[in-house]
């Protein structure tokens, strides 16, 4: 508004002397007025420059407060578009983890199908005819890398004596019958009682298929029948390998490396799984080899072609495979307590499956320090023999 002002007295003042000049000067009438509108065209700008001064520092502060508040509006925006983009990648974070979740669950799924698969325990149960009215299904050991420790597996149900596994196995070896005086053989300076002498025992030559969640029961394979050549008759012959039930109870010991194991008072019961073709397919690989060697184990040098049709004959449920079947009925504590006075005891089998496997580890290792020092000395002996040849020749 003072601006307008000072505008409109310095108009009037150009148009004033525009007029005097016109005139010449010479009404002094007009002169009077030029000089009261100078007067006011003065007293205007003064008037507009307190009014600027005044004025200075509020619109400095309104320009300023209006600057301040653009880029406050716009950081604010800029937030917000922030925001909304960081909501939409953990939205999309968020699906992809629920889609990865979903796969993961479908390779969970089919690698334990494939486990299931390879180990077979989708084969279906095995069934055999069992003497005495008994029955066992589902005889079943899944692939291992060591043949040392697989596992089997017999199930149970009711009215049945059966048994369901895991089990140890180690080897195939027989089972001898022995009087507890034996023991007298293997350990000096014995405390047995005399009246525990006379106890009938089988002492375990090889080791059983035992039930971990029920050491109590216990299983050992064995061939039906066994293979042989007659070189002088040039032909082949069938066995039947007998594999009788121990007669009545007996206690079951194990001697490791000079220490005596007690399992427990056993009886045994064959089973015989004739014409049942799951129940080889379902056995280790490793245990199939070697009821094929135990089968062949009287013939030398066999061709390939037969051992191959006489693992086919296994697999085609024509060789059965007869199972010793072990139940623990009882514990001789006096026969235990004994034993401890000069050995070691176990209610069990998982003891001596460990000791015996860190005994073969030492060995093992015995044997292959020895070959490595064997190797070295043969070095060593080329060496010193090129070196003298060398020497020599010089």
């Amino acid at each position: 508004m003072a601006e307008q002002s000072l505008v409109h007295v310095l108009d009037e003042g150009a148009l004033a002397n525009d007029i005097v000049r016109l005139l010449g000067g010479e009404n002094q009438r007009l002169k009077q007025e030029l000089r009261e509108a100078q007067q006011r065209a003065q007293n205007a700008e003064n008037q507009l420059r307190v009014l600027v001064a005044e004025a200075g520092p509020l619109v400095k502060n309104e320009s300023a407060a209006h600057e301040q508040s653009l880029p406050n509006t716009e950081r604010a925006r800029q937030l917000d578009e922030e925001i909304a983009s960081l909501q939409a990648q953990y939205q999309e974070l968020e699906a992809k983890y629920e889609e990865e979740k979903v796969i993961r669950k479908l390779h969970e799924t089919e690698f334990n199908e494939l486990k299931l698969r390879n180990s077979g325990m989708e084969e279906s149960p095995a069934h055999f005819d069992l003497q005495e009215h008994r029955q066992a299904s589902q005889v079943h050991i899944p692939d291992d890398d060591n043949c040392n420790d697989p596992w089997g597996y017999i199930d149970e149900s009711h009215g049945q004596r059966e048994v369901d596994g895991p089990f140890r196995i180690k080897s195939f070896q027989q089972f001898n019958k022995f009087s507890v005086k034996t023991i007298d053989s293997y350990c000096e300076n014995t405390l047995i009682p005399l009246g525990l002498l006379c106890i009938p025992f089988v002492r375990r030559r090889r080791d059983i298929l035992w039930n971990q969640r029920s050491p109590g029961f216990g299983v050992s394979l064995a061939p039906s029948y066994c293979y042989e050549v007659d070189t002088s008759a040039s032909c082949h012959k069938w066995k039947v390998n007998e594999v009788h039930a121990i007669e009545g109870p007996f206690e079951l010991l194990f001697e490791t490396r000079g220490f005596w194991y007690y399992c427990g008072t056993f009886s045994t019961t064959v089973i015989e799984s004739r014409k049942n073709i799951e129940f080889f397919r379902s056995l280790q690989p490793q245990v199939r080899e070697i009821l094929m060697r135990e089968t062949v184990e009287k013939s030398d040098f066999l061709p390939p072609v037969i051992e191959k049709s006489i693992m086919e004959m296994y697999s085609q449920g024509v060789l059965p495979i007869t199972c010793l079947v072990f139940e623990r009925i009882g514990f001789n504590n006096e026969l235990h307590e004994a034993l401890l006075k000069f050995g070691k005891s176990v209610n069990g089998p998982e003891f001596a499956f460990e000791s015996s496997k860190s005994d073969m580890k030492k060995e093992a290792k015995a044997k292959r320090k020895a070959v490595d020092g064997k190797i070295l000395e043969g070095k060593r002996a080329k060496l010193e023999s090129a070196q003298t040849g060398t020497s020599t020749s010089a």
